[in-house]
């Protein structure tokens, strides 16, 4: 930068060309911390996202409040859900309760898992909040899912 101010202006001359360097110079390292963040943060945000990702995969149970689990992956709460929404396409806590669901009727399907134990172990505290989430995604309760899954067996 400095050998940029030898040069042969004088008075204003030399006063404009010497900002017009200082402008050069800070658009250039504005440029270079640009192009260097871009690559680094978008990296790291991704394996903090993929990594909440199997974390919330394996969970069972309640998960962490959104606060904990930014706290947890050093993010903000809204920046971590901002993130998580733009690679899955849903913010965690529906992404969350959608697999669960799924996961519930395929052991609707499959198995004779009682109803509270499997409202249980997705997290709600009762099984009426259970059958109300299931209802509401699938359109019909998880009893009336088993009954017609038994009636198709003793067919």
């Amino acid at each position: 930068l400095y050998a940029s101010l030898d040069n042969h202006y004088t008075g204003d001359m030399r006063v404009l060309y010497a900002q017009a360097r200082v402008v050069d110079y800070l658009s250039a390292l504005a440029l270079y911390t640009a192009e260097e963040s871009q690559v680094v943060m978008p990296t790291r945000k991704r394996q903090v996202i993929t990594q909440l990702y199997e974390e919330l995969m394996l969970a069972e149970g309640k998960i962490p409040s959104l606060d904990e689990l930014a706290s947890r992956y050093g993010l903000s709460a809204n920046n971590l859900n901002e993130e998580f929404k733009k690679l899955f396409k849903m913010p965690i806590y529906t992404f969350v309760s959608n697999h669960r669901l799924e996961q519930a009727q395929k052991a609707m399907l499959e198995s004779d898992v009682p109803m509270k134990v499997l409202a249980d172990n997705l997290g709600y505290s009762h099984v009426n909040h259970f059958i109300n989430a299931f209802k509401k995604k699938f359109g019909y309760t998880p009893g009336s899912l088993r009954s017609k899954r038994k009636n198709l067996e003793y067919e």
